[in-house]
């Protein structure tokens, strides 16, 4: 989503000073939703292969830490 945001930044703003004509650009927030997803459950579904290809088990749970935060 972030490279999305920002070509769209660029179309909006950059292009015509590099020359490149083009109408204001709209944002269909949906469709950028879906195609973000789709990337994320490409990634999700290759990790998933990856470990069952090399014979890994994963453990899906939640976590939190219990006491403050070390001070640096």
């Amino acid at each position: 989503m972030l490279h999305a945001s920002e070509l769209f930044e660029e179309a909006g703003h950059k292009f015509a000073k590099m020359g490149i004509k083009v109408g204001q650009p709209t944002l269909d927030l949906s469709a950028m939703m879906a195609f973000k997803d789709e990337g994320v459950d490409g990634n999700v579904k290759g990790v998933a292969f990856l470990f069952k290809k090399n014979k890994i088990d994963s453990f899906h749970g939640f976590g939190r830490i219990a006491g403050p935060a070390a001070s640096r």
